[in-house]
């Protein structure tokens, strides 16, 4: 499998740029499967995992480009969406069952669990 970029957002102390770091797509499949199942059965709003999702989403489409004629490879881009809906649909039911207390906590917190988008 091909490597790509992933941009994993950790920050040093003296230094406020992204780093980036090159994994496989089955490794990215492994940590979107990681975050999928903690924020599954966690009963906390976790960090958010945008990177992951986004970069799966890319490699989803990409897949089905390089596959379109391949009827085999379906299995698996079904299961990695089914796996990005997944987290994406339990990280929005915590956040609408526990609105007030997420953003509470995401006022006074260091790292943000929220993206962006989910913010809006």
């Amino acid at each position: 499998m091909a490597d790509i970029e992933l941009d994993i957002g950790n920050r040093s102390v003296t230094d406020d740029e992204e780093e980036t770091e090159a994994l496989t797509a089955a490794e990215v499949l492994q940590k979107l499967e990681d975050a999928m199942l903690n924020e599954k059965f966690c009963p906390e709003l976790l960090e958010q995992k945008m990177d992951v999702v986004e970069c799966m989403l890319e490699q989803v489409e990409q897949m089905e480009e390089n596959i379109s004629h391949a009827r085999t490879g379906d299995f698996k881009i079904d299961r990695i969406r089914y796996m990005l809906s997944s987290y994406l649909r339990t990280r929005l039911k915590k956040i609408e069952q526990y609105t007030s207390p997420i953003l509470e906590t995401e006022k006074s917190a260091d790292t943000p669990r929220l993206s962006p988008e989910e913010l809006v």
